[in-house]
Parts: C-alpha cells; structure tokens; sequence
C-alpha cells in the first residue's frame, strides 16, 4: 500500500497546476467549476493551503480530492493517475491493487489519455508556440488534436498524440516548452511514437502527392501549407516526397 509520505506528496502538488492538467482554465486563482453547469468562474484556488473550493455548488478539497471527482476515479486509481502525470511517484510499471503494487508489462495504456484529446485545451505557452512562432493553421491544431498541461513545477508542456491509420490511439509525445530545457522530449509508458499523423493517409486520393517530414513540427508546417504529410523520427533529406499511388 502507498505509505502517508507518499500520500502527502501527492497532497503537496500545486493544486492550479493539477487541475490544468485535468484540463481546467485557471486565472487569477479561478475557474470555471466543471461539476456544475457553471458561467462565472465559480471555482477558487487557495495556493497557500492548496485547497479549490466552488462557492456555487459547495464542493471543495485537495488534490487528490479534484482528480477523483473530476475523473471520476475511487482513491486508488485517483493516486496513480497523478503519481504517474506528476512524475511524484514511479508508478508507471505498477499495478495498484489491495494487497499494494505488482508489477505488469510495459504495454502503452490509451485509455488513460484518450480524454485528453476528446476535448484538447492549449494554455499560453502553447499557443506562442503553437500559433507566434510556428505560425500554424488552427485548423492543423484541431486536426492533430494538439493539448497542453503544466507539471508539478509549472513547467509547460504541448502533447502530441499518435494514431495508427484507424485511429487508435498508439503513442504520446510531450514536448517542453521552456527554451533550452532537459528533458525536451518525455513519453508515457509503452509509446509507440513511429509514424505520425497516418490517419491523412485515408484522405489522399490516388495519385495525390504525399510529404514526409522529419518530426511533428516539420509535419505541422506542411500541413498548414496545406499538403498532406505525415512525419518519422529522421529522415534524410530532411523532407520527402511520395504519392498516394505507391502507399
């Protein structure tokens, strides 16, 4: 079982930044409450005792109180999502269960991100990256299903997900946003992080060229300009040309 400093490492998280993870729109220390149908940022953050309390619908807690509310998670799987988002605790290759934590494989679980992308949210540092400096069409945006969060120490992160040609779910890639910062790159458990964007593929009509970029960005550029394109981990020359004939 997790011991109390465990526990309290999860209580400990800032409280703004756990619920942007889960996807909430924090400002100034308020949000809109997501448990009722709520139009005036009901909801209010203490930082100081790292509490949220809505002021319309009464409710209120902690961290671990918001996730399993929101996601609607009992105690245990609430403690494991935000050990793993946050990095806290290494809980990737665990199984919680009564007895404590037995070890399983390595497989990539997709129904723990697929909510992520059901209804994408870009804070600030994204859309300067995504929309000032790389100048990408929103439409692009929407399409790939771009969404962004903040860890445990406020760092920005973008999150690309990967479809394999029908649509599923197969990978995760999470991009820091801090110029110059280690790790740039970070991937849950198990990621298949091959070929990106292979549901284009079911958009080309024979004979219709296809571009292949290196990386998501160079893939994104193209799109915008409005190619289809998908993108490798590497490629030399650094951009590729095939048609929809040969695919």
């Amino acid at each position: 079982m997790m011991d109390k400093l465990e526990l309290q490492k999860l209580r400990d998280l800032p409280i703004e930044g756990v619920a942007e993870r889960l996807g909430m729109q924090v400002v100034r220390h308020k949000s809109l409450c997501p448990f009722h149908d709520d139009h005036h940022s009901s909801m209010s953050f203490c930082t100081r005792r790292n509490t949220f309390r809505c002021f319309a619908c009464g409710a209120h807690g902690g961290t671990i109180d918001l996730v399993m509310r929101r996601l609607n998670m009992g105690l245990k799987e609430a403690c494991r999502w935000l050990g793993n988002e946050s990095n806290v605790i290494p809980m990737d290759s665990f199984k919680i269960h009564d007895s404590g934590f037995e070890s399983e494989d390595n497989m990539f679980d997709a129904s723990r991100y697929e909510k992520y992308f059901e209804h994408p949210w870009l804070n600030d540092s994204a859309r300067r990256f995504l929309f000032a400096e790389r100048r990408l069409d929103e439409r692009v945006v929407r399409w790939c299903r771009l969404t962004s969060w903040k860890d445990r120490r406020g760092v920005p992160w973008l999150q690309t997900p990967y479809y394999d040609r029908e649509g599923r779910l197969t990978g995760v890639q999470n991009r820091n946003l801090v110029r110059g910062a280690w790790p740039r790159f970070r991937f849950p458990q198990g990621s298949e992080c091959g070929i990106y964007n292979l549901p284009v593929l079911n958009l080309l009509r024979p004979g219709e060229p296809l571009y292949i970029a290196e990386g998501c960005s160079d893939c994104w550029a193209l799109l915008s300009a409005g190619h289809k394109a998908i993108a490798i981990p590497s490629a030399t020359p650094p951009i590729a040309r095939t048609s929809a004939s040969t695919i």
